[in-house]
């Protein structure tokens, strides 16, 4: 008799039909996994677009907002009356006097709304669809009165905030621009309305001060302490026509000579002793902002003679932080404002030549030949001799003119920076 046969198969035999079920269902994993991957890469390439698209937007906001701290630093500087100021005019209270105007002649026009402050839009796209728009606004009330009113988004008046001076006296503003990129599809509506579209916003703002060249008396040379005052022969000081030639505080001794030599004139005398009501000659008197806001506002400091460029400039602001001797072979030349933390040497022979203004924290020695045309303030005093040579300190409004008119209006003091985005 035969013995069972046993199926050595592990698996029960397909049924008709399922092998095509399992190739369906691999197809439509596929499938599924494709439109999924398609839609994930779709997604991802959009927001890559978006992410760029915000950060163009982002880059043209700011530089639109920049553009509008410019023209606003631009228009406190080309005000007739420096600085721009509500104390002594008709303005009714201290953030008063930023008060951009629009005019239809381009030239004069600053605004295009000045209801608002100094307002500006420009296209941003070939298309004239892509626009950028800048507001710098005013305070529209009496926020001097009230200070609750006042708009911080808005321009202020902070001389009194910096303890520079009172509110009004407008020797440092704060300043904010706010910009706006928007597309325009309807040129006939605002920025802001349907179905022009805001897509991006940035507020900047900066502080800028105003230097001042203020004197307790109209002088070549201005001196705190009357016996540090040494004329030598061949020493020239001309206050003429309009000015002292030397100018002191009264109980400090008397200078030597104690009558002014012939070299030394001045209208409506050559000295002049000044009481201690009427006296100053500190810096922040004297420029309206402190020492360390000088050093930051100059144009070139160094820490001696030696680490200045070969050729100062004819108008600028220079501070050298420590004693400065100038010699035959490095002489003062340029012009603008000198100021020397230290003592100040000039050389015999050094046919040294400066017009400006030069503030001196310690004792100034000129010797001859040489030319100062503008003033000289010295804290510890002043000697002026030649030999053989003139060594020359004239007084000169026009020079001191000139530097007001190119160094003493607004400077930046507080860089750029986002407030708002």
């Amino acid at each position: 008799m035969s013995e069972p046969r046993i199926c050595s198969c592990s698996q029960p035999p397909r049924r008709p039909g399922e092998r095509g079920f399992v190739m369906l269902y691999v197809v439509y994993v596929v499938l599924a996994v494709g439109l999924f991957l398609a839609g994930a890469i779709a997604y991802m390439g959009n927001a890559i677009h978006r992410g760029r698209a915000e950060l163009g937007y982002h880059g043209h906001a700011l530089n639109v907002a920049r553009a509008g701290l410019a023209d606003a630093v631009n228009w406190f500087k080309s005000q007739a009356s420096q600085p721009v100021r509500s104390s002594g005019s008709s303005y009714a209270y201290a953030d008063a006097a930023f008060h951009p105007l629009h005019d239809n002649t381009p030239k004069l026009n600053f605004t295009d709304d000045e209801s608002i402050g100094l307002v500006k839009e420009v296209p941003l796209s070939d298309d004239d669809r892509l626009w950028g728009r800048y507001e710098v606004r005013r305070q529209l009330v009496d926020n001097g009165t009230d200070p609750a009113l006042t708009d911080s988004n808005a321009v202020h008046d902070i001389t009194s905030y910096l303890g520079k001076g009172n509110a009004g006296e407008g020797l440092a503003w704060h300043i904010q621009a706010n910009a706006f990129v928007y597309l325009k599809n309807d040129p006939n509506r605002a920025f802001n309305q349907a179905p022009n579209r805001v897509l991006e916003t940035v507020a900047m703002a900066e502080q800028i001060i105003s230097l001042s060249i203020r004197r307790p008396a109209e002088s070549a040379i201005i001196v705190g302490t009357a016996s540090g005052i040494s004329i030598g022969t061949n020493a020239r000081i001309t206050g003429m026509p309009n000015g002292y030639a030397v100018t002191y505080r009264a109980g400090t001794g008397t200078p030597s000579p104690a009558t002014a030599p012939g070299g030394v004139t001045g209208a409506p005398s050559a000295y002049l002793s000044l009481p201690d009501s009427l006296w100053f000659d500190d810096v922040q008197r004297v420029f309206g902002v402190t020492q360390s806001e000088i050093r930051s506002l100059a144009s070139i400091t160094v820490s001696s003679v030696a680490s200045l460029p070969a050729t100062l400039p004819s108008m600028a602001i220079v501070y050298i932080d420590g004693a400065a001797t100038f010699t035959p072979t490095r002489p003062l030349t340029g012009g603008g404002i000198l100021f020397v933390n230290g003592n100040l040497t000039i050389q015999a022979n050094s046919n040294s030549l400066f017009s400006g203004f030069i503030y001196c924290t310690g004792r100034v020695y000129q010797y001859a030949p040489s030319l100062i045309s503008g003033m000289v303030v010295a804290h510890g005093g002043y000697t002026i001799s030649g030999a053989g040579d003139v060594a020359q300190a004239e007084y000169s409004p026009s020079v001191l003119s000139a530097v007001r008119d190119h160094l003493c209006q607004y400077q930046e003091a507080k860089a750029p920076y986002v407030v708002q985005h």
